[in-house]
């Protein structure tokens, strides 16, 4: 398959991976996938359960290891984790053992950030997340809502060059899952991190993203498309013809609304 992104300036570059799971099945999961995708750029994934959607974030965070092909950030090739890529996924996946500052901290204390310049950037990213008044507090003693918050913060504050985010917001009530899109653009916009977006959601991917990545199931080809709506973009957005004809659109592409 062809680079389906423009190839100027690439930050992440997917050279004909393959990633199959030995599982009995002789058909990968992703088969040749190539992708090229520019510094700050806000991608969003979508397409069928199935399709490898995850399995792509995953690779891509070096949690696991593709059966052939390359995945190369800033010209190295990623063979496993690393905080040069954060990862936020749909389970409150924060250490319980640690307090809310501490769990936002952790990343900047594995790079050995000075004691003072830690503080700060946890100081701020409290503020920015509005929690600064439950600094001390366990998950356990926070909402859901609450407690992705934290998780975002976290995977943000060693200023990763790379954001992959696993359906984030599906376990989210209406109203949270609005704030921490708000939130996450926030951060975006602050950290001009490069971002992959996983979602079963088409109004969602096109009220976030610049681009929206269409996998197909079963190594299917993928395509993109550029989301033409300009930013910062109403929260009225999805009740405009253009809008509503583009979730029909992609929601055609496979045949049947995705947002389940």
């Amino acid at each position: 398959m062809n680079d389906i992104l423009p190839a100027r300036d690439p930050l992440l570059v997917f050279d004909q991976l393959t990633v199959s799971y030995r599982n009995g099945s002789s058909t990968p999961v992703l088969d040749k996938f190539s992708l090229k995708i520019e510094a700050g750029k806000f991608l969003s994934v979508v397409g069928p359960s199935g399709c490898g959607k995850s399995t792509l974030l995953h690779a891509t965070g070096g949690f696991i290891k593709p059966s052939s092909g390359a995945i190369h950030l800033g010209g190295e090739l990623i063979q496993g984790p690393s905080l040069r890529v954060g990862f936020v996924s749909q389970r409150y996946s924060l250490f319980p053992w640690l307090t809310v500052e501490d769990n936002i901290a952790f990343g900047l204390r594995s790079q050995g950030r000075p004691d003072d310049e830690m503080r700060a950037a946890v100081d701020r990213l409290l503020e920015v997340i509005g929690l600064t008044s439950q600094r001390r507090y366990y998950p356990e003693q926070l909402s859901g809502g609450m407690q992705q918050r934290v998780a975002l913060a976290r995977a943000m504050a060693p200023e990763p060059p790379v954001m992959l985010l696993d359906e984030p917001f599906s376990s989210l009530d209406a109203e949270t899952r609005q704030r921490m899109r708000e939130l996450l653009l926030r951060l975006w916009t602050e950290h001009q991190t490069t971002i992959l977006f996983v979602t079963h959601d088409i109004e969602e991917s096109l009220l976030l993203a610049d681009r929206v990545l269409l996998l197909e199931g079963k190594s299917g080809p993928a395509r993109t498309l550029e989301v033409p709506f300009p930013r910062p973009r109403a929260h009225s957005l999805p009740l405009i013809e253009p809008f509503q004809k583009l979730v029909e659109t992609i929601s055609q592409h496979y045949g049947a609304p995705l947002n389940d």
